[in-house]
């Protein structure tokens, strides 16, 4: 007789000599990986009593029996949502399917973006990008009122995401934005704030302004696009100059 065979035919003698919980759980999980049949359910039971509702429910899952396990998971939902714990109510609301009280929860609780998420999935763009807005997840809401063909509501929304991008140093992102929706000065303004003047200087020269793109690129030591400007300006010292620096 195998030793799998002695544990199946000794298996509630064994269980019941396990005096902790811990080693009543042990010994279950290895007695499943022997595919002994009545470990799965009998561990199950041991969860549920010990208040692991979570690892019951997922066990029942793993065992095929999805209708066992949605009805743990409904007590699981009933335990966290009496103890006021929003964001657990939610996620448990969510995998459920109760996409409404998912969000409510996740609202009540303040987790703006995930409550923000769900109303975008259930089609509520005016409350997604209100939530959006909460999380402070400005390009998301911009998103979703640029898709639904609300420009102006994008547009501020976006310049919001610009500023917060900029008081957060992140520079080259909050000025690809900015010429994203066509505020090509703002993104100028910060890039010299910055200090690239080279980049700004790449806009200036964008928007056909010379003379301000040719100190810009000096101002960053990229004496040769100066130089190539001051040709054009036709002012010739200048050219000379840079002409000068550039091969230093």
């Amino acid at each position: 007789m195998s030793i799998r065979d002695q544990v199946e035919r000794q298996f509630d003698e064994i269980i019941d000599s396990i005096e902790s919980v811990e080693g009543k759980i042990e010994f279950l999980k290895k007695a499943m990986k022997a595919s002994i049949a009545r470990a799965g359910p009998r561990l199950i039971v041991i969860y549920e009593s010990g208040g692991m509702l979570e690892e019951a429910a997922k066990l029942a899952k793993h065992l095929n029996d999805p209708e066992r396990s949605l009805t743990i998971y409904r007590r699981l939902y009933e335990q966290v949502a009496q103890e006021n714990d929003q964001e657990e109510a939610g996620r448990i609301a969510y995998y459920l399917g109760w996409n409404e009280k998912a969000l409510d929860h996740y609202e009540k609780g303040e987790k703006f973006q995930k409550a923000a998420q769900i109303a975008e999935g259930m089609k509520e763009v005016a409350k997604a990008i209100e939530l959006y807005e909460k999380a402070g997840w400005y390009d998301d809401a911009a998103r979703l009122a640029e898709e639904t063909g609300q420009k102006d509501k994008s547009f501020k929304l976006f310049t919001r995401q610009i500023d917060d991008l900029e008081r957060e140093g992140m520079i080259d992102e909050a000025c690809k934005l900015a010429e994203k929706i066509g505020l090509i000065n703002r993104s100028i303004e910060i890039y010299q704030k910055g200090g690239q003047f080279g980049q700004a200087g790449r806009l200036f020269e964008m928007l056909e302004k010379y003379q301000e793109a040719m100190l810009n690129y000096e101002r960053s030591g990229l004496f040769e696009e100066a130089r190539r400007l001051a040709e054009k300006l036709n002012k010739m010292p200048q050219k000379q100059y840079y002409e000068l620096l550039s091969q230093l």
